[in-house]
């Protein structure tokens, strides 16, 4: 995209802007195929987490005021412009993560489903209403009626894995910015240059600046910092089991919401008249796809 950097410059993207990071460090992102390096990011900081979610903090009142229609429609051009890039994005995510080329491009497909799903769900959102004539008590409540509205919880800090590094991450971030919430991105350390991309693409689609923000970098100084931080409300994660762990119980001490997809087994069973050949092939590829973690 012509008048952008390029993510490999090795920038976060926080405010709409990209801006090296307070940490001064760099980390290199390698080709799990041939171990060597192709690229360099920003290895992010505390400060850096921090810039971010003040940067979406000043986003979200805008952005919950923008009409449901409005917000939809920038999903959709997301959406649209994810699909037209669709080759690019494919081949950056095999680079990154070393997934086949053609697995790759069916995660590109599933991501923009989520987007254009998003911006459906987001014509649907609305609350309840139901008489208040239950009991007698208080009198007059037979002349009332009740009703509830739905408000955005505010910064939502995405924290994503690295075995489906775009279409995982959309489908934490596109409910949330349907929703009317700006989101500060974490993306896994392993490969952080699909988010980065997204950013970029998010950006030329429209979404305003500080609604979407991606700060590379550890869990251990960005993820605690963009948990701690007073104005984030809901931390949503998948990985493992241990982490997760430790996510609930930081984000607990400050009373804020998690969503966790965590690590687990999975059964598998065979049953007596199944064709075995194609129970071999579906229980080798589930056992040692991505290490088994999909």
């Amino acid at each position: 995209m012509s008048g952008t950097p390029s993510t490999y410059e090795g920038r976060m993207f926080v405010g709409g802007a990209w801006l090296p990071s307070a940490s001064g460090e760099w980390q290199e992102v390698h080709d799990p195929s041939t171990g060597s390096a192709f690229a360099q990011v920003i290895r992010g900081g505390a400060d850096d987490a921090r810039q971010a979610v003040d940067a979406a903090a000043t986003a979200q009142g805008p952005w919950a005021a923008t009409p449901i229609h409005e917000r939809a429609r920038l999903l959709r051009n997301l959406a649209d412009r994810i699909e037209a890039d669709r080759e690019g994005f494919a081949v950056l995510i095999a680079r990154e993560v070393g997934k086949p080329i053609q697995d790759a491009r069916v995660e590109v497909a599933r991501a923009v489903g989520v987007y254009r799903l998003a911006a459906e769900e987001a014509r649907q959102l609305s609350g309840e209403s139901f008489p208040a004539d239950a009991y007698p008590y208080p009198p007059g409540n037979e002349h009332r009626l009740l009703f509830t509205v739905r408000e955005p919880i505010g910064v939502v800090v995405a924290i994503s894995p690295f075995n489906f590094p775009l279409n995982l991450l959309s489908h934490k971030v596109a409910p949330a910015l349907g929703a009317g919430n700006t989101v500060v991105v974490k993306p896994a350390s392993a490969c952080p240059l699909t988010a980065l991309r997204l950013a970029q693409v998010a950006a030329a689609a429209g979404v305003p600046p500080g609604v979407l923000n991606v700060v590379p970098g550890p869990g251990g100084a960005v993820g605690d910092a963009l948990i701690d931080h007073p104005a984030t409300r809901l931390v949503t994660f998948t990985g493992s089991t241990a982490v997760g762990k430790g996510i609930a119980e930081r984000a607990g001490r400050h009373a804020k919401r998690v969503l966790l997809e965590m690590g687990g087994m999975d059964p598998f069973v065979v049953l007596e008249d199944a064709p075995l050949d194609l129970a071999v092939a579906a229980a080798t590829r589930g056992a040692f796809a991505f290490s088994g973690q999909v």
